[in-house]
């Protein structure tokens, strides 16, 4: 094992495994560190959706169709289970219609796909729905298996030549004269032209060491899923909030289910501010979060819940990741804080190669650059 390589990867979730695999398919010497394993974090909790209608059109659109095209090409060789037949996003009043279809006709414009519905129309995405006043249909979002495409990233890395270790925290950054960084762990110390830190509600305690700090904080999430069940949900669907701008009664449990290629129908999403890592489970928040499915499906009244989990996921100020390379420290590029990254991290992936390979960077993503915001 070499104790340099080009590019240094901290996080083996869904961002950090993309990375590592874009990279390494172009001939870079690529490590990979985990501190557990691979997607055992907010990448082993995630729901599976894949969102479009509530992305920026100017900075993530076009991410998430190419990566969307990615897990296509992908599932004609691995199964991924990758569906495609549009989500829903609901929206519960009159008013909360009228301002939808406001942002609706903006987002059409911007070349966003979406389709509002009115009272019983909502039955032509969702026959089972209830107690919505309509929706907003994206015939372009689906869902995915996100513990398979977290698999298929690691094979592809490694069969790309990634040398990955698993249960190997990084303890420390180690600074050279030149303020750039190699990383210690008890394994050694390993030196990289690049360390990418792609480690979501870690990354705060890492960057502090550096002196860095960043306002990176997390939510823990809270779901469930229940036992095989025929095929009812069509596609994704969840509370639109993004679309009216106000959240449901003031709580902080939303409406959402996914129904997975076995029929068992994931449940989501209870939030809370996130704390020392924490990821055990509220059951009030589970009691409260099966009442407000079952409003909206009651045809489940009878379906067994066979688990329920808790995860962090990363946040920031103001709902925009870091991505680029810290202006204290040279050698060090952070890629943290992608709102659900399942949609747009390998394409992601593909933009950093570019610009750490070859120099290439758009400027439109200056918005996202991690100095913004550095104290």
């Amino acid at each position: 094992m070499n104790d340099r390589y080009d590019y240094i990867v901290v996080g083996a979730g869904v961002v950090g495994l993309s990375m590592a695999r874009s990279l390494a398919r172009k001939q870079q010497s690529v490590l990979l560190l985990e501190k557990d394993d691979y997607g055992s974090a907010a990448s082993g909790t995630n729901l599976g959706q894949l969102s479009l209608s509530d992305r920026d059109p100017v900075l993530e659109v076009d991410l998430v169709r190419e990566t969307f095209e990615m897990y296509r090409t992908a599932s004609e060789q691995v199964d991924l289970e990758y569906e495609h037949q549009g989500g829903l996003c609901t929206i519960h009043s009159e008013k909360g219609l009228e301002m939808a279809a406001a942002l609706v006709e903006t987002k059409k414009k911007q070349g966003v796909h979406l389709v509002l519905l009115r009272g019983e129309e909502v039955h032509q995405a969702e026959p089972w729905l209830q107690d919505v006043a309509g929706g907003v249909f994206s015939p372009e979002e689906g869902r995915i298996n996100p513990l398979k495409v977290n698999a298929w990233l690691l094979q592809e890395a490694l069969e790309a030549g990634v040398t990955y270790l698993p249960h190997t925290p990084l303890k420390e950054f180690v600074p050279d004269k030149k303020g750039c960084v190699a990383a210690k762990t008890d394994r050694g110390v390993f030196e990289g032209g690049t360390i990418i830190l792609a480690t979501g509600s870690w990354s705060r305690e890492l960057l502090l060491s550096l002196d860095l700090d960043l306002p990176i904080d997390y939510l823990r999430g809270t779901a469930m899923v229940t036992q095989p069940f025929p095929k009812m949900i069509h596609g994704p669907v969840e509370d639109g909030t993004f679309f009216t701008g106000q959240v449901p009664d003031g709580e902080t449990i939303y409406f959402g289910g996914v129904q997975e290629a076995n029929g068992s129908i994931i449940i989501a999403q209870a939030n809370r501010p996130g704390k020392d890592y924490n990821t055990a489970i509220d059951h009030e928040d589970l009691s409260k979060l099966a009442k407000l499915f079952l409003s909206h499906f009651p045809v489940f009244h009878d379906v067994q819940i066979v688990r329920a989990w808790s995860g962090n996921t990363t946040i920031t100020p103001d709902d925009k990741p870091y991505w680029g390379f810290c202006k204290t420290v040279p050698n060090l590029f952070l890629a943290v804080a992608f709102k659900g990254a399942f949609s747009l991290a390998p394409a992601m992936a593909e933009r950093t190669a570019d610009w750490l390979i070859h120099g290439r960077v758009e400027k439109r993503y200056a918005i996202w650059d991690p100095n913004r915001q550095a104290q």
